[in-house]
């Protein structure tokens, strides 16, 4: 074998060993994308779940505190626990 036919031989060699590296990157790359989106959509429905339930928790306070405060105290209470229950509204 010639000088040259050697060259083309580890030149392929070399060609085929990256090729095999893109496919594996791409495979490993493809499969962390999926695990990303997958772990996002769980924080995001989680997010909203808490939201949601700190809501209904402070709107069911107010409710209760409604009927038991009196005077500006609890008219500043439950003003703030109004706003509060909008902020949280407004999160998710």
């Amino acid at each position: 074998m010639t000088q040259e036919t050697l060259d083309v031989a580890e030149l392929k060699k070399q060609m085929i060993k990256q090729i095999e590296k893109m496919i594996i990157q791409t495979s490993v790359a493809s499969t962390a994308l999926a695990k990303v989106k997958t772990k996002k959509a769980k924080l995001k429905k989680s997010k909203t779940d808490t939201l949601a339930v700190t809501k209904g928790s402070m709107d069911g306070v107010a409710s209760d505190l409604s009927d038991s405060l009196k005077g500006s105290w609890g008219t500043k209470a439950k003003e703030s626990l109004a706003r509060n229950s909008e902020k949280l509204a407004d999160l998710s």
